[in-house]
């Protein structure tokens, strides 16, 4: 055997074997770290989104509607365009709930739901404070205080 035959015969064939080896553990571990790390789990928000609604988003009314229906409501020169700019949520049981999206004109979008979807919402009502006092003082607390009683 010439030493030409023992590098084609042997040499060679082992080398390739051992790159194909090495490639094959790259591989073999590029695929274990794909398939068997741990994903990540997505987080669910506690600030609900329904509807479309969400906290920092807008309500646009229609102008013409309001206009129209706006001498048989108690409030006047509501804004067409509405901030929201709080959000709460009230759990009725296993569920139901009630969520409710404050806006910065102090009106407020309440929604029944009886599930977690927007297919399962069963009431959705805009309606607006007829009278609103801060009670930033204990003055004011005081006076709100009497004439409660």
């Amino acid at each position: 055997m010439s030493l030409l035959e023992f590098w084609v015969n042997s040499i060679i064939p082992c080398a390739s074997f051992l790159y194909l080896l090495s490639r094959g553990k790259r591989y073999f571990w590029c695929l274990y770290v794909r398939f068997f790390k741990k994903k990540p789990v997505e987080k669910k928000s506690l600030i609900p989104e329904v509807l479309g609604l969400r906290l920092g988003g807008v309500i646009e009314l229609d102008a013409l509607k309001m206009k129209i229906i706006e001498p048989d409501l108690t409030i006047s020169g509501a804004a067409k365009t509405q901030l929201i700019q709080a959000v709460g949520v009230v759990q009725l049981d296993n569920s139901t709930r009630l969520i409710r999206y404050y806006t910065d004109d102090e009106a407020m979008v309440q929604i029944l739901m009886n599930g977690e979807s927007d297919a399962d919402v069963q009431q959705c009502m805009l309606s607006y404070y007829y009278s609103t006092t801060p009670i930033d003082t204990d003055m004011r607390w005081n006076d709100g205080y009497q004439k409660v009683l």
